[in-house]
């Protein structure tokens, strides 16, 4: 533990106690949510809510310990094992204590049982869990999924669940694969019940949620399975300018949700040789990965469908449900993975819309990062998982066309907010670096995405600008204790 990490704050990872409390159900609460979801650490010996690091008494220090550890194990169930140790921060002694995810799901206070008891991390706040998180718990510590459950409704439904129906999957995972690799390999029932879209049952094929929600989302009873989308003026959810409601399989709503965002997203022009090329603001590759991600890892059991928004400052996609549970934002982010919809993600894998397990908000970040733009932002609210694209630019509708011309990486918002349009590329050069070289000498730490906001550009555009301007200008330090020198003229 660092004192650098402190004023940052409680998190869906991290709880802060003054002390240990008499009443220990608000510990026991923090270690059960803890152990349904990623995991978490909780320090005592820190204020809360003024993030003063107060210590606790180094003569009590292991009998504190000694508490903490008997509370745990006689207050929650399953049993938990948690590292309790100490350290010393701002000369002072701190308890921490690292509550790992549990695989034996739900855990729940033993005083007041499994319904009252058992508790979800929901950003900085351990709140009891509802009706469809214990159950998805509960399926999590069987070692089951919602999608590999049999579908009742489906089982003797002959208009949905029919020959016809299940060779459209097989023929369009072959077609899907074959555009993947080449692959000529042949899908018939037997390889559905090997991924778990079919069960044998009484010697007959009987249908899964996968089967259901893959073929049939509009369905009533699988209504909330599909993707919903819309367009609005402005940065609310006031006036809708397009809107589309998804319909079909689940894989082509995927794919007419993700040319529903491109249709409402900017293009600028990029040179390549003698060719202009239409440049979309925002990666497409990201927002399909964001998509699939969306619709393969949501949660199911829950009435509401996967939401796309497009404002004119950012790109939202909405995935129903928290995180899996085992998993944090921050493990999500660094390529921990956990299916929530194991069927599902197998289908998408031999399809070709996932690639490795875990890899998805990775290579979405480095699209972004490739494509010089803003990393999108994953969130949690009450009932979802969010990731936002900010939106960079703005289109300035009055610069002609024949302006962006010629431009090696400049998009059409690229001379936003400046007077003087130059009329050329020499002239857009000088521009862009006479731009840089005022905002270093007016801020020395002012950074690389507060130049590009202020030059209308986005951030790869500044960084080869600098890379021009390194016999003018160096960057001395390093991360955000660095900052800028002029070094001539």
């Amino acid at each position: 533990m660092t004192l650098s990490e402190i004023p940052k704050g409680e998190s869906s990872e991290i709880e802060f106690k003054r002390e240990l409390s008499k009443n220990k159900d608000s510990l026991l609460k923090t270690v059960s949510a803890f152990s349904n979801c990623g995991g978490g650490t909780i320090l005592i010996g820190i204020d809360d809510k003024t993030h003063e690091v107060i210590g606790v008494d180094e003569i009590e220090a292991f009998r504190i310990m000694d508490a903490i550890a008997n509370s745990i194990s006689d207050g929650v169930e399953p049993l938990v094992s948690p590292d309790i140790s100490l350290h010393t921060v701002e000369g002072k002694t701190v308890i921490r204590v690292r509550i790992y995810a549990g695989s034996h799901t739900p855990y729940y206070l033993k005083s007041v049982g499994k319904g009252a008891g058992t508790f979800v991390r929901i950003a900085a706040t351990s709140r009891l869990a509802d009706v469809i998180s214990q159950k998805e718990l509960e399926l999590l510590g069987l070692r089951h999924s919602y999608d590999s459950l049999e579908s009742r409704s489906f089982m003797n439904d002959e208009q949905s669940f029919n020959v016809e129906t299940t060779m459209k999957l097989c023929d369009d995972i072959m077609r899907f694969m074959k555009q993947k690799n080449g692959s000529n390999i042949p899908v018939n029932e037997q390889t559905l019940k090997t991924l778990g879209v079919l069960k044998e049952k009484d010697g007959k094929f009987v249908p899964t949620n996968a089967y259901a929600i893959l073929m049939h989302p509009d369905r009533y009873e699988y209504l909330w399975s599909s993707i919903r989308c819309a367009c609005f003026k402005g940065v609310d959810k006031v006036v809708f300018l397009d809107r589309l409601d998804c319909d079909g399989t689940l894989y082509e709503q995927i794919e007419q949700a993700l040319k529903f965002v491109l249709r409402n997203l900017h293009t600028g022009m990029k040179i390549e040789g003698a060719i202009g090329k239409d440049v979309y603001e925002l990666p497409p590759n990201a927002l399909r990965e964001a998509i699939v991600n969306a619709v393969a890892h949501r949660n199911y059991m829950l009435d509401e469908s996967v939401k796309i928004a497009v404002f004119d400052d950012r790109v939202e996609i909405s995935s129903p449900g928290l995180l899996p549970p085992g998993i944090s934002l921050q493990s999500a982010l660094n390529g921990e993975s956990r299916l929530r919809n194991p069927v599902i993600a197998k289908v998408f894998h031999l399809m070709g819309f996932m690639e490795e397990w875990g890899s998805g908000l990775r290579r979405i970040m480095q699209e972004c990062r490739d494509s010089g733009v803003s990393e999108p932002v994953l969130t949690e609210s009450e009932i979802s998982s969010v990731i936002t694209f900010k939106r960079d630019f703005i289109v300035n509708e009055n610069v002609p066309q024949d302006v962006l011309q010629g431009q090696e990486d400049v998009s059409q918002d690229v001379l936003q907010g400046q007077e003087n349009v130059p009329q050329n590329n020499s002239q857009l050069e000088k521009s862009i670096e006479s731009i840089i070289l005022r905002l270093i000498n007016e801020n020395n730490k002012v950074s690389r995405e507060e130049i590009a906001k202020v030059a209308g550009v986005n951030v790869k555009t500044i960084a080869r600008h600098l890379k021009k301007l390194s016999s003018k200008v160096k960057y001395v330090g390093s991360g955000y204790s660095g900052h800028w020198e002029i070094i001539g003229e």
